[in-house]
């Protein structure tokens, strides 16, 4: 592991928002803590792990076995985030695409995803984006959405 950022009560990072999403890389991990009420952020994960150092997200249990929950409906978007077009950001609750910065044709690769309910990306629901803006998820919209990635 090159980087662990702990997420939720009683945890150095109080929020998905304060975590450096931009600048995770090989053998990061984010632990998602579980807590009473969902977390209503949206997450873009734009690079890399490796194969024997994969770029983790991964849930903590609740008390009982419960998962942190990533709830869409009025999610906020961390301002720092730079989605390589304004349309990518309605198609994802946690959303696996190059960010403005990568090249075309970029892949994001070998990420893992574990231990997390995801819910209401949908059409039905709106959320804030990076440049402040009140949003609808488009009808293709997932809770976890893979624009392009690899492994």
């Amino acid at each position: 592991m090159l980087a662990v950022f702990a997420v939720g009560p009683d945890q150095p990072f109080a929020s998905l928002g304060a975590v450096p999403w931009e600048t995770l890389g090989a053998g990061d991990v984010v632990r998602v803590h579980w807590r009473e009420t969902a977390y209503h952020e949206k997450i873009l994960i734009s690079s890399s792990g490796t194969a024997d150092r994969p770029l983790m997200v991964i849930g903590v249990p609740g008390p009982h076995g419960e998962l942190p929950v990533i709830d869409g409906d009025g999610a906020t978007t961390r301002a720092q985030t730079e989605y390589s077009h304004a349309d990518t950001q309605t198609r994802g609750l946690l959303t696996v695409a190059r960010d403005a910065t990568d090249f075309y044709g970029f892949k994001p690769s070998h990420i893992q995803i574990v231990g997390l309910e995801f819910r209401n990306a949908h059409p039905d629901h709106s959320f804030t984006d990076a440049q402040g803006n009140e949003r609808q998820y488009a009808y293709i919209a997932a809770a976890i959405f893979v624009e392009r990635g690899e492994h």
